[in-house]
């Protein structure tokens, strides 16, 4: 089954490749067939993307010494995306797994149980949103940022520890917020969809020709959750079947603030979610809506940016803070209450400037100070603290320096001081040749490294065990992208890579049910990408992607657990009748993998479609109606250390009905 998913998605790469251009087929030949040569209405079809992410610039993605990605906001209203982890699995060479209380994020066939998503760095208009207890960053209801309020994503594969520190491991992803100026007034939304699920948002956007912008934006998610799940691996003969009935209720709100004055930009973000646990992981028992975990996250910041002469200079200052609450009802035992604090100070200037006719230099200095890094543990003895504080300072320089005509080479290096962990550097190096105007060859090599967090360093309760003499875990990786735009409506991108991994940082566990954190053994992985995109006049899209890698420990040809072999994506939108209404179809094909425990999660496809219309009189309003898991597949995802089962079922067949009104 798994074969044939994927050779159907390789057939459909195919026929892109293969089909008559849609510039044949609708205007006479040109003499040449590059961008340059494309008339006005064919330049608007086609798209080069730009990014600001990959060089702490903006720049074209075929310049970038990346693999980039740059998902929009017109891609995330048409296929009905509600959640960073849903625009994300649809891209090539990431998938998401959830245990019914976090989701987490793969990329390139690493998807570690229960990591938190600690190996990509995810930020919020330049600013970092992992947190530094769990160094954390949240993809699902949990996000701090309503999707509804995102311009673009920008997906930047690779290492990016040479400009970024810790945690820019596989990848890094910065999430753009629209202005206000896109709203110009009110709009509102509400949507309904199963298990009693309610989505609500409100947004207030203004803007004057003075530059001035203000966004005001509040949201609120409410869900009763599956009212029955059933888990075998509790099936009991004295009290029956291992059924959780009536705990897997949900519930978030998100406030988010943004303004523009002049040179200046300020930003405030304040986010809490709970979720109830239904699967009995961390022993706690099935059916008790009192098992749940809270999740805050906020910021307050300003930025401030400049151009002088031939330099741009960039320099932020943000307070954040984190807060964590679990609580735990056990199966015959009282209930016991963790809890985690966050509150850091960050401040980072970045100067990039064009030097002569060859270089652009681009350097910068970032300082954060964790002013708290609070857990509060039991050790069996009754509930203790543990608090931590401690300081980062880094210094950064990249060159990118023009050697010829379509010839560039980049060259830079982190370096970064952590009170907990000493110095570290971490540089990257790349060759861009672009032979015409239309392709883009990248040959990049790239160091990363991710120190352990607090979490994994310190936590101990119950059968937790901590850690403190756990290392940072260190990357290298090569690779070569290649990038062609053809006919000026087909695009397309193949990347191959190598990466190895020193201290992979696992959990770990025992058959006495004891896990903790630690080192593991060197850790290989390659991969082949390939991915094409289609245009045409009419409004139809179509993007198909098949991933291929395998990761392995170097002392054991067996592959890393929750990496699966090939993944897939498919994406087709396309108008109905009228462009103002239009038909999303988005499907993802992932391959078996291994668990923790060495059992096989079998391989699945799913597919998602939104029906979405837009008429003039909702005033940049719409209507829409999405079907999420469109067959009904039965399909589970491998789980950590902390639950009994292995796997955790998906939902099926669920329907989301939502209106969105300008006023």
């Amino acid at each position: 089954m798994a074969t044939r998913m994927t050779r159907a998605v390789l057939l459909l790469l195919l026929l892109l490749l293969s089909s008559p251009s849609a510039t044949s087929a609708q205007a006479p030949p040109t003499p040449t067939t590059g961008l340059a040569a494309q008339s006005l209405e064919e330049l608007m079809t086609i798209k080069v993307d730009t990014v600001s992410g990959a060089s702490k610039r903006e720049q074209l993605v075929t310049e970038a010494p990346s693999s980039v990605t740059v998902v929009t906001a017109q891609e995330i209203a048409a296929y009905g995306w509600r959640t960073l982890g849903e625009a994300l699995r649809a891209t090539r060479s990431f998938y998401v797994t959830y245990d019914r209380n976090y989701s987490y994020l793969g990329a390139r066939g690493f998807g570690r149980p229960t990591d938190y998503n600690n190996r990509v760095l995810v930020l919020v208009n330049g600013h970092r949103v992992n947190d530094n207890v769990y160094d954390a960053v949240s993809v699902g209801a949990d996000f701090p940022v309503d999707l509804a309020l995102v311009e673009r994503i920008e997906i930047i594969r690779g290492p990016g520890s040479a400009l970024y520190g810790t945690s820019a491991f596989f990848a890094v992803i910065d999430v753009i917020t629209r202005r206000g100026s896109g709203l110009a007034g009110g709009e509102g939304s509400l949507e309904s969809a199963s298990f009693n699920t309610w989505r609500s948002r409100g947004s207030f956007g203004a803007s004057d020709d003075r530059g001035r912008d203000l966004l005001l934006s509040v949201s609120h998610l409410s869900s009763d959750g599956v009212g029955a799940l059933r888990f075998p691996e509790y099936d009991d003969p004295l009290t029956g079947p291992g059924i959780s009935r009536g705990a897997d209720g949900e519930r978030a709100s998100t406030l988010f603030a943004s303004a523009r004055v002049g040179h200046f930009s300020f930003e405030a973000v304040t986010s809490e979610r709970e979720k109830h646990l239904a699967t009995g992981a961390w022993g706690t028992a099935l059916s008790d809506p009192g098992s749940a975990t809270v999740d805050r996250r906020a910021w307050v910041g300003a930025t401030w940016r400049s151009e002088w002469k031939r330099a741009s200079v960039v320099a932020r200052a943000f307070y954040d803070h984190m807060r964590y609450e679990g609580t735990y009802v056990p199966e015959g035992d009282d209930a016991y209450t963790e809890y985690a604090g966050g509150d850091w100070l960050v401040g980072e200037v970045t100067v990039s400037r064009v030097v002569g006719v060859r270089h652009r230099l681009t350097a910068g200095s970032e300082y954060r100070e964790h002013l708290r890094q609070l857990q509060l543990i039991d050790p069996g003895t009754g509930m203790t603290e543990n608090s931590q504080r401690s300081r980062q300072l880094a210094l950064y320089a990249q060159d990118e320096v023009r050697l010829a005509d379509g010839v560039s080479a980049v060259v830079g290096a982190r370096a970064d001081y952590w009170t907990l962990d000493g110095w570290s550097a971490h540089p990257r190096v790349g060759l861009i040749v672009q032979p015409d105007v239309d392709t883009s060859v990248k040959l990049l090599y790239g160091s990363a490294y991710r120190a352990p967090n607090a979490y994994e360093r310190f936590y101990t309760q119950g059968r937790a065990v901590a850690n403190p003499l756990i290392r940072p875990e260190r990357l290298r990786t090569g690779e070569l992208v290649v990038e062609r735009y053809v006919g000026g409506r087909l695009r397309l991108t193949g990347a191959a890579y190598v990466t190895q991994i020193t201290g992979l940082i696992s959990q770990h566990g025992q058959v006495d049910e004891r896990t903790w954190y630690d080192n593991g053994p060197r850790v290989y992985a390659r991969g082949v990408e390939v991915e094409a995109e289609r245009r045409w006049t009419n409004g139809v899209v179509a993007r198909g992607s098949v991933a291929k890698q395998r990761a392995h420990e170097a002392n054991n040809d067996a592959p890393l657990s929750n990496s699966p072999g090939v993944l897939g994506t498919l994406r087709l939108e396309a108008p109905l009748v009228t462009r103002r209404a239009t038909i999303a179809l988005d499907w993802q094909h992932v391959s078996s993998r291994l668990t923790d425990r060495g059992a096989t999660a079998a391989a699945y496809a799913v597919a998602n479609v939104t029906w979405r219309y837009a008429p003039r009189q909702m005033r940049g309003g719409a209507v829409a109606i999405s079907v999420y898991n469109l067959l009904d597949t039965a399909y589970a995802h491998p789980v950590g250390a902390e639950f009994r089962q292995d796997v955790l079922g998906q939902d099926g067949r669920t329907i989301a009905v939502r209106a969105t009104l300008g006023f």
